[in-house]
């Protein structure tokens, strides 16, 4: 792997000829579990706590075996510090691997490497993806999570009693629909996602930020057995481990990324589920948002995402819908239990054509319409896209389009993108 493999963003190693064919062989071999690889993943995953998790990085260009196994000279060719990639040397001489594996084995866990066939893909979109998942879940349960939808539910740990009320039905209309809900087992908007999916009888899976032998919190213990019995629980970090202020921002990447979209349920200015919506934006992720009166700073985080352009969220039934809708693309073949027959007729983009161009032009009034419509015309563009054609900011060309869509003349494409209907 070249030097240039590590200065490529989120793009992966697509920027040098180099990095591209170390990335195109990376991904060739993916699957391929023979006993170096998952050794030196799981030897990864122990220093997930250390101060060497941007070397981490480095998994997005070459697998694991490659990067255990490496000389300090070529870690610092990839872009380590030459004090950094000694130091990295003598940890990884002095991991120590039978107390993880003893503590795996006494709580039921498992350990699924990067480049395994049961490790979610999404997670490579990461700067830093996980060298490895430590998980406690049935096979059969962590088979389904890798195959259906996924959407991250989030919010306030002292969320109100109405927010409660509102992640729980959102969460169990979801899980109804065959979407796995996934969120963090935090005390508030998380306990109660969880709970809602498990009553309607679907499929959750927790993030933690600590090793998966420690239930935190406490007052979760009764719903983590349940949901590890149910559902799923993961985590990046080693067994034993004790969550910390700087591990639930990890833990927060990991879920955005396993989701398909995030649901912020009540968050104020400082939630740290805003720095999961903000993790899933930056993924590409669609982002939800349920409103709140204006006065009241618990709701000030999820009008500020709307403000910014979230989608609201006002009804679980609709959530459903538009989830599936503004995700089908990006899911290929992950689909819920009961899809729904709707979006199957909405318009892709292989629908948009000239004919339908024309005639929305000569139906509409609009201001900035025929701009906005006859710049459609050459195919599906994104608000950024859009607001140079007719001159205007992207928070103005989203009204406009939210009007022509309601009016039939245009559809989504995905999220924040729009075509012309067939």
């Amino acid at each position: 792997m070249s030097p240039e493999a590590n200065n490529q963003g989120e793009g992966g190693a697509a920027g040098s000829r180099a990095g591209r064919e170390a990335w195109i062989a990376w991904e060739g071999s993916w699957g391929q579990l023979s006993p170096a690889r998952v050794r030196a993943a799981r030897g990864l995953s122990l220093l997930a706590t250390t101060r060497f998790r941007p070397a981490l990085s480095l998994l997005r260009e070459c697998p694991p075996e490659e990067l255990w196994s490496a000389p300090s000279t070529a870690l610092r060719s990839w872009g380590l510090s030459p004090r950094s990639a000694e130091e990295f040397v003598v940890c990884r001489d002095r991991v120590s691997w039978g107390t993880t594996a003893e503590a795996l084995r006494e709580c039921g866990g498992r350990f699924v490497p990067v480049g395994s066939p049961e490790y979610p893909r999404e997670l490579m979109h990461l700067t830093v993806p996980p060298a490895g998942l430590f998980v406690r879940a049935a096979l059969a349960n962590w088979e389904r999570l890798l195959g259906v939808p996924r959407v991250g539910v989030v919010g306030t740990r002292s969320v109100s009693v109405s927010g409660a009320t509102t992640a729980g039905s959102f969460s169990a209309a979801l899980a109804a629909a065959g979407i796995a809900v996934v969120s963090g087992l935090a005390l508030g908007a998380d306990g109660a996602a969880h709970r809602g999916a498990l009553e309607a009888g679907g499929l959750t899976v927790a993030v933690l930020g600590s090793g998966v032998d420690v239930a935190s919190p406490g007052r979760h213990r009764p719903l983590y057995r349940d949901l590890c019995e149910r559902g799923a629980a993961l985590s990046e970090f080693p067994p034993g481990f004790k969550a910390a202020r700087w591990t639930f921002p990890m833990r927060n990447r990991i879920l955005a990324a396993l989701s398909d979209a995030v649901v912020v349920i009540e968050a104020g200015s400082r939630s740290g589920a805003l720095i999961t919506a903000g993790e899933a934006a930056s993924l590409g992720r669609p982002v939800f948002a349920v409103p709140g009166p204006i006065g009241r700073d618990s709701h000030r985080g999820c009008n500020e995402l709307l403000y910014a352009g979230a989608i609201p969220a006002l009804d679980s039934q609709l959530l459903v819908q538009d989830f599936l809708y503004q995700t089908k693309n990006e899911r290929g073949n992950r689909r819920g239990d009961r899809e729904r027959e709707e979006f199957d007729g909405r318009p892709t983009p292989e629908s948009c054509h000239s004919e339908g161009r024309r005639k929305a032009c000569d139906q509409t009034e609009h201001p900035h319409a025929r701009l906005l419509l006859e710049a459609l015309g050459a195919g599906p563009l994104s608000l950024d896209q859009l607001a140079p054609v007719a001159g205007l900011s992207p928070r103005e060309v989203s009204a406009a389009m939210a009007m022509l869509e309601l009016d039939g003349l245009a559809a989504r494409a995905g999220p924040a993108t729009y075509c012309l209907p067939a």
